[in-house]
């Protein structure tokens, strides 16, 4: 019923296209290590100039069991002269079938450089992770984004995080990535591919994923990262150790 209840709402958000300026998409994605598959949809919609909000709902399924993974946040940024600065408020709750249960409320400050073809990007966020103990994530990530068209890009991130929760849960990490995204010509439709791997305290692990978006407003993929929904939800600590859900 929770999960009927989420998909609702989802559906009610992202199928309003003459509100705002968007995309909405289907994914899949394995993290190989743990063997977790996700099938996820999600969607971003610019409000304005200065407002973005994300949601997106997961289905998460391995040998341990099935899960729900549902977050929510939104973006408040401020661009002009080439950049952008903003911040981001966000929650996310995951739930499987043994009783395991995790919410986390996830801040942070994002900026990007606008240069010709290229943005740079990044965001320093803190987390709390609330499961069998509290848990606090700080980290930075970046990503580079180039654009060959407006309707062809490649991304690459890196970031590094500091894990702080006792009982064994301290430690530290970083990540890295890369993929890409076409639009095909003369429709709203784009799909998208990519890698990240996590290592943390020498364990480590990768996980590949693909998707699809429909985009609403009318935009390009370089329209949309440079004046409508274009930033990424910052990384939180359920992502970050069961693989990156958001599709980049």
């Amino acid at each position: 019923m929770k999960r009927i209840a989420w998909l609702s709402a989802a559906g009610a958000l992202f199928a309003a296209p003459a509100l705002a300026q968007g995309h909405a998409g289907i994914s899949y994605q394995n993290l190989d290590d743990a063997d977790v598959d996700s099938l996820a949809i999600s969607g971003a919609a610019a409000l304005g100039d200065n407002i973005q909000i994300d949601g997106r709902y997961a289905y998460l399924e391995s040998d341990g069991g099935d899960g729900d993974a549902i977050s929510i946040g939104g973006h408040l940024f401020q661009r002009g002269g080439g950049h952008l600065l903003g911040g981001y408020l966000g929650y996310q709750t995951v739930d499987d079938d043994s009783g395991f249960d995790v919410d986390e409320f996830i801040a942070a400050l994002e900026g990007a450089l606008y240069m010709n073809r290229t943005t740079w990007s990044g965001a320093v966020s803190y987390t709390n992770a609330d499961f069998f103990i509290d848990v606090d994530q700080w980290a930075l990530d970046g990503e580079v984004r180039h654009f060959l068209t407006d309707a062809f890009s490649l991304q690459g991130n890196a970031g590094a995080f500091t894990l702080d929760g006792g009982s064994g849960a301290d430690g530290d990490g970083w990540t890295i990535g890369a993929g890409g995204e076409v639009q095909i010509e003369g429709t709203p439709f784009s799909v998208h591919a990519g890698y990240q791997h996590v290592d943390f305290d020498g364990d480590s692990a990768g996980s590949i994923g693909i998707g699809a978006r429909m985009a609403f407003g009318g935009q390009s993929l370089f329209a949309r990262n440079r004046s409508g929904a274009g930033l990424n939800r910052p990384v939180g600590v359920i992502d970050r150790l069961i693989g990156d859900l958001s599709p980049r």
